[in-house]
């Protein structure tokens, strides 16, 4: 039961994009729950994604021009719960600059419950992001062979002036 990639969004363009009130249940063999590609704005609120099995991420932001990145975002009350992924609950891939990230709940287990990933996209700089009051106290960070030992926050090379506040 489940659908193996719950929601993309993949058109061109830098529009302001909102996320809001979904629910996505994946299958074990599932890839993604929320995809957010482009370099658009997004707002991502009170959506819930279950994602079980070894593969698939939770939400990710994912911009389609790395020197532009995904900027001024916010992703605030969602719901994500993993349950033994290689990969991470949320993501931003490659290039991003003062995005919002706060007050989401991470339950379940994964390589990272937040993470800044700058592999895939060579040169991309994460920089001005701020997490802020997310729940992981539901989370275990489980080692993986993509991004090696266990982290509730994982922020790759390429990452500077960021900022995380909260237990």
């Amino acid at each position: 039961e489940g659908v193996d990639v719950g929601i993309v969004v993949y058109f061109n363009g830098s529009d302001f994009v909102r996320v809001q009130d979904n629910r996505v249940a994946l299958r074990p063999e599932a890839l993604i729950g929320l995809s957010l590609q482009a370099n658009h704005t997004y707002l991502v609120e009170r959506n819930t994604v279950i994602a079980p099995g070894a593969f698939p991420d939770g939400i990710v932001l994912w911009a389609t021009d790395a020197s532009t990145g995904i900027n001024g975002s916010t992703v605030r009350h969602n719901r994500i719960v993993m349950d033994g992924s290689i990969f991470g609950a949320f993501s931003l891939i490659g290039s991003g600059r003062g995005n919002y990230i706060g007050q989401n709940r991470i339950e379940g287990s994964a390589a990272y419950a937040l993470g800044l990933i700058a592999d895939f996209v060579p040169g991309a700089i994460a920089s001005e992001n701020a997490f802020s009051g997310n729940n992981i106290a539901s989370f275990q960070a489980l080692d993986s062979p993509v991004y090696g030992s266990a982290a509730d926050v994982f922020f790759d090379f390429n990452t500077e002036h960021n900022v995380l506040t909260g237990h």
